[in-house]
């Protein structure tokens, strides 16, 4: 018996793994011919939460890790998250050109995005 319980396993230790930010990969469509540029982007992005939520509620922190074209990836606070989206979802215009920003991807781990794009 004793033999038994020496061998018994012991209760399975589980340790979840938990970031701080979320990244995430997004696409910007604009109606007229206008050049994206990172500033243009990061205005567009700045004015969707604006729009949204205000100037206090829209003050959050974005980092725009890299920037090319019409894509970008982002860092954000995880708390943040969800109003950045939405802000981004419902989004139509800027200065009066029709746009839309589509988030392509987004995760915990900057290495899970590079790997789903």
């Amino acid at each position: 018996m004793q033999a038994a319980s020496a061998t018994a396993l012991r209760p399975q230790r589980t340790r979840t793994l938990s970031c701080p930010f979320i990244y995430a990969s997004l696409a910007l469509r604009l109606d007229a011919n206008t050049a994206v540029t990172d500033k243009l982007f990061q205005d567009v992005v700045s004015e969707a939460l604006r729009q949204l939520y205000g100037y206090i509620g829209g003050s959050i922190n974005i980092d725009f890790l890299s920037i090319t074209q019409s894509s970008a990836t982002l860092r954000v606070d995880k708390r943040d998250w969800n109003r950045l989206w939405s802000a981004l979802t419902l989004l139509t215009s800027y200065n009066g050109v029709k746009c839309k920003v589509e988030v392509l991807a987004h995760s915990p781990f900057l290495q899970s995005l590079a790997a789903a794009s």
